[in-house]
């Protein structure tokens, strides 16, 4: 068997890219523009009220989310 190598995963980490790139274009011409109401704060949102916003969102909530249903839903 061969061993993978690094530009293997990168090349494959490329090509999903691309795959996800187009999926993405498709939906977006099928069904239209997203729209949602996170995106349309940040983007409105300018210097450290951005990071803080950016910190909450890719952060804190993913922490929230795992206390709320593993602590308290299986807990």
């Amino acid at each position: 068997m061969i061993a993978p190598t690094l530009s293997s995963y990168l090349a494959l980490s490329v090509i999903l890219f691309a795959v996800g790139l187009i999926g993405v274009w498709i939906t977006t011409r099928v069904s239209g523009d997203f729209t949602s109401t996170a995106g349309d704060v940040g983007s409105r949102q300018h210097g450290l009220v951005l990071v803080v916003f950016a910190l909450l969102a890719a952060v804190v909530a993913p922490v929230v989310e795992e206390i709320a249903f593993r602590g308290l839903l299986f807990g």
